[in-house]
C-alpha cells in the first residue's frame, strides 16, 4: 500500500483487500500453535552450550534468529531465544546487500541475547546461505563504502571465522525472510 501511494484514510480495494482478509481469517488458526517459552540455561550434567545465529534475506524481508543448543547426558536440546525481521527498504537493494543487512541484524541480536543472559564465554556460530556475505566478512579487502561500513560492524561484534555457510532449505531464518501463511507456519518445524 505504501508503494502504491494509498492514502491512510482511503479504503483498500481489489486484490490488496482480498489478500488482507485472507491473512486476517487465517490468524485464528495460530491459536493452536504451541510455543515453548520455558528455557533453563543451567542444566545438571551440561556438557556443551552454544548459540547459533541464522541470517537470511529475500526480495520481501531480511531476518535473523538466535537458537541455543545445549548438550547433556547424550541429549541435545535446541530452543529459539530471539528472532527479528524487517521488510526490505522501499529503495531497491540487491539480495547480497540485503543478506549483509541480515548478518548485521544477526550479530546485533546475538550480542543482545548474550548481554541479557549475561553469558560471557559462550561459543557462537553464525550461519548464512550467501557466499558473497561470507567473503565480505571473512576477507580483509576494501569494499564499497556501504559494504565496508556494515562489514566493519559485523567484524567488531563477531569473530569472522565463526561465520559458516548453510543451504537455504536448512536455514531457519529463511521462513521469516520470505513469509508464509498461518497454515504453512503450523506445518513447519521452526
Amino acid at each position: 500500500m505504501w508503494k502504491d501511494n494509498i492514502l491512510w484514510d482511503r479504503e483498500v480495494e481489489d486484490n490488496l483487500k482480498l489478500e488482507f482478509l485472507k491473512w486476517f481469517e487465517e490468524l485464528i488458526s495460530l491459536k493452536n500453535l504451541p510455543v515453548s517459552r520455558c528455557f533453563s540455561p543451567v542444566i545438571s550434567g551440561q556438557q556443551n552450550l552454544n548459540l547459533h545465529t541464522f541470517c537470511d534475506a529475500s526480495q520481501f524481508a531480511y531476518a535473523a534468529a538466535v537458537f541455543v543448543r545445549i548438550e547433556y547426558s547424550a541429549v541435545v536440546h535446541v530452543n529459539l531465544l530471539a528472532a527479528k525481521s524487517r521488510v526490505d527498504p522501499i529503495k531497491t537493494v540487491t539480495i547480497p546487500r540485503l543478506q549483509l543487512l541480515a548478518a548485521t541484524m544477526g550479530a546485533r541480536l546475538c550480542k543482545s541475547v548474550l548481554s541479557a543472559l549475561q553469558w560471557d564465554s559462550v561459543k557462537q556460530r553464525y550461519w548464512t546461505n550467501c557466499t558473497t556475505v561470507l567473503s565480505w566478512i571473512q576477507r580483509e579487502e576494501l569494499w564499497s563504502a556501504f559494504v565496508n561500513n556494515i562489514v566493519q560492524e559485523v567484524r567488531e561484534q563477531t569473530d569472522p571465522t565463526s561465520w559458516k555457510y548453510l543451504t537455504g532449505v536448512h536455514n531457519p531464518a529463511d521462513l521469516p525472510s520470505r513469509g508464509c501463511s498461518a497454515h504453512q507456519f503450523l506445518c513447519i518445524r521452526w
